[in-house]
């Protein structure tokens, strides 16, 4: 798959093909373990292992209905705190492509779930740049949008052109677009 030519035409798809972009990029793609998962995957085991612990312990009493099922969407979240927002994370970033053109950054997304988010100057500030050892990197955009503690739900809190190779050339074509 030429995934430049995908990136472009979900670009195009979402934006129209008027648009003269300086910087076309996607996501790193697969599983990508964040800071936050460093507390959330043992918080996630601990919570699916009890909800599973008590309703098999429900179950082998002979407790009543009722109490059989109030436990069932304990252990549902557990398996989708668990595993189940990889999956979904993983498949959001598949979906989704970046660009940046003189005026604008744009994040477009199709898929399940289709958006197209454009954010401007004066909605980019403060940016963040986070760069790995390889180059690669993530630049958040502006101030968070959710508390902390939701990030460890699989939501960063924040806008963010997340694991593209050579972060330090997008993140100085950013800058340059919001000095104009």
């Amino acid at each position: 798959m030429d995934f430049t030519n995908t990136t472009l035409n979900r670009l195009r798809q979402g934006l129209g093909s008027d648009i003269s972009f300086r910087w076309t990029g996607a996501p790193v793609q697969g599983l990508l373990l964040r800071r936050t998962d460093i507390l959330a995957i043992p918080f996630s085991l601990l919570w699916c292992g009890f909800a599973i612990f008590w309703e098999s312990m429900v179950i082998r009493s002979g407790a009543p209905l009722f109490f059989r099922l109030w436990g069932v969407p304990f252990v549902l979240v557990g398996f989708f705190v668990v595993a189940g927002r990889f999956i979904v994370d993983a498949y959001a970033r598949a979906h989704t492509a970046y660009a940046v053109d003189d005026n604008a950054v744009y994040i477009v997304r199709d898929g399940l779930v289709p958006s197209t988010m454009t954010l401007t100057a004066n909605a980019l500030s403060p940016l963040d740049l986070r760069r790995r050892p390889d180059g690669s990197g993530t630049i958040v955009f502006g101030p968070p949008r959710f508390p902390y503690a939701w990030s460890m739900w699989g939501m960063s809190g924040r806008t963010a052109f997340e694991g593209i190779p050579r972060v330090d050339e997008v993140y100085r074509l950013i800058q340059q677009s919001l000095a104009r």
